[in-house]
């Protein structure tokens, strides 16, 4: 039987990754919550334990690297504890392609010096069987064809439909955009499984928004004549796509001029987050550019 199941609640945090090197390793995909203010809650309790009952999919590797991320961590309550508990383990479920996955957990206390301490249970009510995808389909792309989108993504037809592959290939996607100047661009994944056959049908819309091209660079802090000299190579930008990179392409230019500049935002970070670094690392030297809409 064929059923479509809500994206957002599955890869409703694709776009992060986790990177991890030593045992136990942190749940791939998943950034814990954290209090409005930063804050240590008043009165937290602390988690002291954690098990799992009928788990049985996930490697102990796993199984450690969930408790870690949730051992003596303060939460607001126990119940908090335990739903914590519970996303991370059905993301690492949805990392090795479980989709039927259903869980359950919860915390009781135990009592320990001044504080208050919790043991959470994680329980498998069900696990069922991985999905392989079977096919990506697209729709409202203009800037590519389906085939170059279809080589953006790291999963084949065939292969374990993990969570975290399909994310990856949605971020690559993105960066892909952003090189052709579209800023703006958004997907929305929409999962159908096929529970006969074990079978993922990923559906792809896409919302390319309009294509920005590069209007001015706004240079300051330096001498008249390296501005004019930044300025003079920028005005055969002009025109052109302005693409993610463009941070990039400016310091591998003019790497003499800003010389204190070493640190190079990473190729993986989106557009607002390489403005932003750019602006705080480097303000004395270029304050600011501003850029300009195509028109369709």
């Amino acid at each position: 039987m064929r059923k479509r199941i809500v994206s957002t609640a599955l890869f409703s945090i694709i776009l992060l990754t986790v990177h991890a090197q030593e045992a136990p390793a942190p749940v791939k995909g998943y950034r814990t919550e954290r209090n409005p203010d930063g804050q240590v809650p008043a009165n937290p309790v602390y988690v002291r334990n954690v098990r799992f009952e009928g788990v049985t999919k996930l490697s102990s590797q796993e199984r450690n690297g969930i408790a870690a991320q949730l051992m003596h961590k303060p939460f607001k309550t126990g119940s908090n504890a335990a739903s914590e508990a519970e996303d991370l383990t059905r993301v690492a479920y949805l990392n090795a392609g479980y989709f039927r996955i259903q869980l359950e957990a919860w915390a009781h206390g135990v009592a320990a010096a001044d504080d208050q301490w919790i043991e959470v249970l994680v329980r498998s009510l069900s696990e069922g069987k991985p999905y392989r995808l079977k096919t990506v389909a697209w729709s409202n792309n203009t800037a590519f064809t389906e085939k170059e989108l279809r080589e953006l993504m790291p999963i084949q037809d065939g292969d374990v439909a993990t969570r975290e592959k399909i994310a990856k290939g949605l971020e690559d996607l993105r960066f892909a955009y952003g090189e052709k100047g579209y800023l703006n661009f958004t997907c929305i994944p929409d999962t159908i499984l096929d529970d006969e056959t074990n079978a993922l049908e990923l559906n792809i819309d896409l919302d390319e928004g309009g294509q920005f091209t590069f209007a001015d660079l706004i240079v300051s802090g330096l001498p008249a004549d390296q501005i004019d000299r930044v300025r003079t190579a920028a005005s055969g930008w002009k025109g052109k796509p302005f693409s993610i990179s463009f941070v990039d392409r400016v310091f591998d230019q003019f790497r003499s001029i800003f010389p204190k500049c070493s640190q190079r935002p990473k190729r993986t970070q989106c557009f607002v987050a390489r403005r932003d670094s750019f602006r705080r690392s480097r303000a004395r030297s270029i304050a600011a550019w501003s850029t300009k809409r195509a028109s369709r």
